[in-house]
């Protein structure tokens, strides 16, 4: 017997382990459908406070809130099984003091499921970063453009233009990932400079508008797709373009919906099934006693619509018409006209119940059920084979053509029976196993004049 393995989630110290390796892949991601899709690519999936701007309309990520941060979170968890997850610890939630960022910290950890937090931050967050780590919280850090602090940077723009800053950034890598960080997002940062902290750090950094030669990248989905508005920063290569798919599906539905081509026959749903019940009662001889078996089965009976006036031989098969057949398909749509071009008006789903040819036209005939209901067929899910429904409440089979010989079995109403021959009056049935003779008027599929063994 061979068995699956089961899928283990990448944790943090493989993430650190790939220090200087084969690059580690990493996207945003808000919601369990897409992160399902994420998770089979990506090495981490970042929750970001992104979401604020992304899906919330926002401005900035300041107005995020901690509870937004754990649904979201949440949700990415039950859509994933292999990706680390990563969640955002939102403005206002860590800086106060250490203690405060591990009270929401452990909350998100406990609520969401996740594998680790991410906090923006340099020097100024690597006490806090230390005092997580050391209580069992794994830490992103995340430095260079920091959003969450985009007001006192005037805006969000490139770091490291002027080389005379890039001490300070590198004494921000070399902060965090002493407090025990075990990898650092760089953002926003000139290529040299991240190039540099890439190589002076021993814990991977994470490149979004920084360089090639970081040991990781990760983009926002919805920036990669195609899927916000406006110019996509310089830094964000265009995977697809969504946004301008999803418009054209949205015009598309919304015309269609004017017009009246929506819903079509194939959206609707036809009642198509009536119910029945079989009751087998096999009466048999055994040293003069009668032994009673009952055995009962549910079935179904399909219907469909019209009824016309046919001529006495069919117009393309020269058959006699009216003729009985039965459904060779398990299921057959049932057109109000003789082509695919007609809209379905029932859908037979009864295998080998009986169907009256009134006409034909083509490679399609028009049938009717036992109710006198139905439509056009394609013939190939029709066969010559003959079947019959018993139209008779507790209907007796009986071993010889007359109402005197013994009881074999009793048939239910709805029943289907096969056809096995028929005399004036009689025709020999089989059902579940069981066979027998029945009068021809308490049955339905045969024609009075029908004679044959």
């Amino acid at each position: 017997m061979s068995m699956q393995a089961p899928i283990k989630r990448i944790t943090c110290p493989q993430i650190s382990g790939r220090k200087g390796g084969a690059p580690i892949v990493s996207l945003t991601s808000y919601h369990a459908h897409t992160a399902a899709i994420v998770d089979r690519y990506a090495d981490f999936i970042l929750v970001g406070d992104s979401l604020g701007m992304v899906m919330h309309g926002m401005d900035s990520t300041l107005g995020v809130p901690l509870d937004l941060m754990i649904m979201h979170g949440k949700a990415v968890v039950t859509g994933t099984k292999r990706a680390l997850i990563v969640v955002d610890m939102p403005f206002g939630t860590y800086e106060e003091s250490p203690e405060v960022a591990f009270r929401n910290a452990a909350r998100i950890m406990k609520e969401t499921g996740c594998g680790a937090v991410k906090l923006e931050g340099g020097q100024r967050m690597a006490q806090t970063i230390k005092f997580l780590v050391e209580r069992g919280i794994p830490v992103m850090a995340h430095i260079g453009l920091t959003p969450q602090s985009s007001h006192t940077m005037g805006g969000f723009k490139t770091q490291g233009r002027i080389e005379d800053s890039w001490s300070g950034h590198e004494q921000d890598a070399q902060a965090v990932s002493d407090a025990g960080a075990f990898a650092i997002v760089l953002e926003g940062m000139v290529e040299p400079l991240a190039a540099k902290i890439t190589q002076q750090i021993p814990i991977p950094t994470i490149g979004i508008g920084a360089s090639v030669h970081c040991d990781g990248q990760i983009l926002v989905l919805e920036d990669m797709l195609g899927l916000n508005p406006g110019k996509a920063p310089k830094f964000v290569k265009l995977y697809g373009d969504l946004g301008a798919e999803i418009e054209k599906s949205v015009s598309n539905y919304a015309e269609e919906v004017r017009n009246r081509s929506f819903p079509g026959e194939d959206h609707v749903y036809r009642e198509t099934m009536k119910p029945g019940i079989l009751t087998v009662a096999p009466m048999i001889m055994t040293n003069g006693w009668q032994k009673l078996v009952s055995v009962f089965f549910c079935i179904v009976v399909c219907a469909g619509a019209g009824l016309a006036n046919s001529p006495e031989k069919g117009a393309v098969t020269k058959l006699p018409i009216p003729r009985y057949v039965s459904l060779k398909a398990s299921e057959g749509n049932v057109r109000r006209g003789p082509s695919l071009t007609h809209r379905i008006d029932w859908i037979l789903k009864l295998r080998n119940m009986p169907l009256q040819v009134v006409a034909e036209h083509g490679h399609w005939r028009k049938v009717l059920d036992f109710e006198g209901a139905g439509g056009w067929i394609h013939y190939s899910l029709l066969s010559g084979s003959r079947t019959v429904m018993v139209v008779q409440d507790h209907l007796d089979l009986r071993n010889q053509p007359t109402a005197q010989s013994l009881v074999t079995a009793r048939l239910e109403r709805n029943v289907l029976a096969r056809l096995l021959s028929c005399n004036p009056t009689w025709c020999r049935l089989s059902s579940a196993g069981y066979k027998g003779w029945a009068p021809k008027t308490a049955l339905w599929g045969v024609t009075e004049a029908e004679i044959f063994d």
